[in-house]
């Protein structure tokens, strides 16, 4: 099976949270790792972020001109073909055994992080609320 990378390019004008969302929604990295991918692209002019096998590429290609277009931003990205680079980056969703379900995943993910947030957050204000009482 053969393997593409994606790398951006950093610029100037695209905002470092605009580039971690982009990273976990078209990609389904976690914050963390989008967070470190945005980071490593910062520092170096331009970074892998993602490996993706060749039958995924074509769609991962559309969502992301998808993403960028709304965005209106003037972010490049590269598309190159190596195998060294699933070495140099492990793939993300190597342990899902459906490709097709990938993007449900992330926002599955997501979406619990964000309920357990704001289950935190309520937890927090009620805590509050008993003291002022």
């Amino acid at each position: 099976m053969r393997y593409f990378g994606i790398e951006l390019q950093n610029n100037d004008t695209t905002s470092m949270e605009d580039v971690v969302t982009l990273l976990m929604f078209v990609f389904g990295h976690d914050y963390s790792t989008a967070f470190e991918r945005m980071i490593a692209t910062h520092r170096t002019g331009r970074a892998l972020v993602a490996v993706f096998p060749e039958a995924r590429l074509a769609e991962i290609k559309d969502r992301l001109d998808t993403h960028l277009a709304r965005l209106n931003e003037p972010v490049a990205y590269y598309v190159e073909e190596d195998a060294d680079q699933v070495d140099a980056l492990e793939v993300q969703f190597d342990t899902l055994t459906d490709w097709d379900n990938f993007e449900g995943h992330a926002v599955e993910v997501q979406l619990q992080k964000r309920n357990w947030t704001l289950g935190l957050v309520a937890l927090v204000i009620i805590a509050v609320l008993i003291l002022l009482l």
